[in-house]
């Protein structure tokens, strides 16, 4: 089972991603700024059936969100949507 993780503010991401889930600090130079790390985004639909006068069984009404990432060269890799939009 995963560890347990705090929620945190994300101004705190760039220091917090420097910590193992075991609670040890990553080694220095695995250590990176996330900035410098590649800018990757994906974007998922959040779908739902909403009823419809033509139709009996409703329609599929669907909205995108966009969700943003870093990825390191040590393969370390940080969803950073609300980061980002913080900075």
């Amino acid at each position: 089972m995963a560890p347990t993780i705090h929620p945190f503010h994300p101004f705190d991401l760039e220091q917090k991603v420097q910590i193992l889930p075991t609670g040890k600090l990553r080694k220095p130079q695995a250590q990176q700024k996330l900035s410098d790390c590649a800018l990757m985004e994906i974007m998922q639909f959040n779908c739902d059936v909403q009823a419809h006068k033509k139709h009996k069984n409703g329609i599929v009404v669907c909205e995108p969100i966009q969700r943003v990432f870093r990825r390191c060269k040590d393969g370390l890799m940080v969803e950073t949507t609300a980061w980002e939009t913080e900075s």
